[in-house]
């Protein structure tokens, strides 16, 4: 009867009022969550740091690169039992920030790697979400491991968020959602060092 439909929908609206999320263009900042000392260590890990182009697909599917929408160079940084403490840390603020305010269904971080940002490189507007392999990103990790005074320039900047451009301190890790519109602005001067990685889980529905 018409009564009880109106119960049931009253039941579901009282259930979705209770599930919203408001964090879900919410970048987290955790200071000083890594040492001058232990973020040097991270940087001085990975040798062999290799162009870093973005990948498109062309009209006909297949991947094109293009050094115009990135010109950075990266390091992959594998997990080892030297700098398993590193991963633990990081997986265990995620964990926090996730349960905190996300509350996406994740289950690990992959693709973790030092990124170096020298004189003129950027990257520029982009989601860290995509196909294929990307479309299981949920959370985004940057680690910045160097000291404002070693660059100029290089700011992690986002086009919808309260914190626009978050304070970029050596030690800080900053957690957004994978499918926040970003960019790294042209380096100045000196050489940016940061550490990022993926969280993945179920695709978004």
């Amino acid at each position: 009867c018409l009564c009880s439909t109106t119960k049931k929908f009253k039941r579901m609206a009282f259930y979705f009022m209770n599930t919203l999320n408001n964090s879900l263009q919410k970048i987290t900042l955790y200071p000083n969550l890594f040492s001058a000392q232990e973020c040097q260590r991270i940087k001085e890990g990975p040798e062999g740091f290799k162009p870093s182009p973005v990948g498109t697909m062309d009209a006909y599917s297949l991947m094109v690169f293009d050094s115009q929408i990135r010109n950075s160079s990266s390091c992959p940084f594998f997990i080892t039992p030297e700098n398993f403490w590193v991963f633990k840390r990081i997986c265990d603020t995620v964990l926090e920030a996730n349960n905190q305010w996300y509350h996406f269904e994740i289950y690990r971080l992959i693709g973790t790697q030092v990124l170096e940002y020298k004189e003129s490189q950027y990257y520029k507007f982009h989601t860290d979400i995509g196909t294929a392999d990307l479309s299981s990103r949920k959370l985004s990790v940057v680690l910045f491991l160097s000291p404002p005074h070693d660059y100029q320039g290089g700011q992690l900047t986002f086009s919808h968020s309260t914190f626009q451009t978050p304070p970029q301190d050596q030690g800080t890790l900053v957690i957004f959602p994978s499918y926040m519109p970003h960019t790294v602005k042209p380096v100045t001067q000196g050489t940016r060092y940061t550490l990022v990685g993926w969280v993945h889980g179920p695709c978004f529905r």
